[in-house]
C-alpha cells in the first residue's frame, strides 16, 4: 500500500471548507478539501475574533488557503476568496452540507484527488446557477468511483452477460449488478433505468429515483450503516423521507 505523505507548507491552494469546529474561545479547526492534497485539517488561530479574511470560511465558496506545519494538523497562515458562488438556501444548502459531509467521511487526509476536486467545483458552479437533482446524482457516482467503488452498468457480474433493458437486477456493492432471481421489480433496478444513469440522462423522475436508491445502497455500505447527519436534517426540514438525498 502506497504511503500518503503530508506536505509541510502550501501557498494559495484551492480548497473548499467541508466542516469546522471550535478549538478554543478564539480559534477553530477547519477540514478542507484541497485540489492537490486531498483533505487537510487546519487550525485557524483567532478566527473567531478576527474580522476580514476569516469570515470567508464558509462552505459555499472556493478558497485559496495557505498553511504550514509538520504535524497532521496544519496552521492556517492566510485565506483568500477564490471563487464566490451564489448564496445557497433551503434544501439546496442542505444538499451542499450532504455532499461536504460525504467528502469529509469518504476521502483520506492528504490523498490527492484533483480530478474529483474539479468535478466538485463544476458541481458548485452549476448548482449556484440552477439546482438540479441530476447534478447531484452525477457527482455521487463520480465520488464513489474516486474512492474505489465505480459502478459498472454493463455486465451481470455472475453470468458476465450484458445487462438488458427489460430485466431487473439486484446490486451488490462489492461485485455489482446481477439478475434478480424472480425478475421482480421490488427492491430491484430495471436495466433500462441503469442504462440511462450510465448515459447521465436524468430527465425522467423514475431514473432519478433509481439513482437515488442506488446511491443510498452504496453509501450504506461505505459508511458501514452509519447515518449521515445532513440527510436527517433535510428529512426533518421537509417532514418526509422523499428528499433528494
Amino acid at each position: 500500500m502506497q504511503q500518503i505523505q503530508t506536505i509541510n507548507r502550501a501557498d494559495k491552494e484551492r480548497a473548499y471548507l467541508l466542516h469546522r469546529r471550535s478549538y478554543s474561545e478564539t480559534s477553530i479547526i477547519g477540514h478542507f478539501f484541497t485540489r492537490n492534497h486531498g483533505i487537510v485539517h487546519m487550525l485557524a488561530r483567532g478566527a473567531k475574533r478576527k474580522k476580514g479574511s476569516y469570515s470567508l470560511l464558509q462552505p459555499t465558496m472556493e478558497l485559496l488557503v495557505s498553511w504550514s506545519g509538520k504535524s497532521d494538523l496544519k496552521t492556517m497562515r492566510a485565506v483568500e476568496c477564490g471563487c464566490r458562488h451564489n448564496v445557497y438556501s433551503g434544501s439546496a444548502l442542505t444538499i451542499l452540507f450532504y455532499l461536504t459531509e460525504l467528502l469529509y467521511k469518504l476521502l483520506k487526509p492528504f490523498d490527492s484527488h484533483p480530478d474529483l476536486y474539479d468535478k466538485f467545483h463544476s458541481f458548485m458552479l452549476a448548482e449556484s446557477q440552477e439546482s438540479s437533482e441530476g447534478n447531484l446524482r452525477k457527482f455521487e457516482l463520480q465520488l464513489f468511483a474516486a474512492v474505489g467503488y465505480a459502478v459498472s452498468f454493463d455486465i451481470d457480474y455472475k453470468t458476465m452477460a450484458p445487462i438488458e433493458d427489460d430485466n431487473y437486477y439486484v446490486y451488490d456493492p462489492i461485485n455489482g449488478f446481477t439478475l434478480s432471481a424472480d425478475n421482480n421489480p421490488t427492491n430491484c433496478f430495471r436495466g433500462n433505468d441503469l442504462f440511462k444513469i450510465k448515459q447521465e440522462n436524468y430527465e425522467q423522475p423514475q431514473v432519478r429515483h433509481v439513482a437515488k436508491q442506488l446511491a443510498r445502497q452504496i453509501i450504506h455500505h461505505l459508511l458501514e450503516s452509519r447515518r449521515l447527519s445532513s440527510r436527517g436534517l433535510l428529512i426533518k426540514s421537509i417532514h418526509q423521507d422523499d428528499s433528494d438525498i
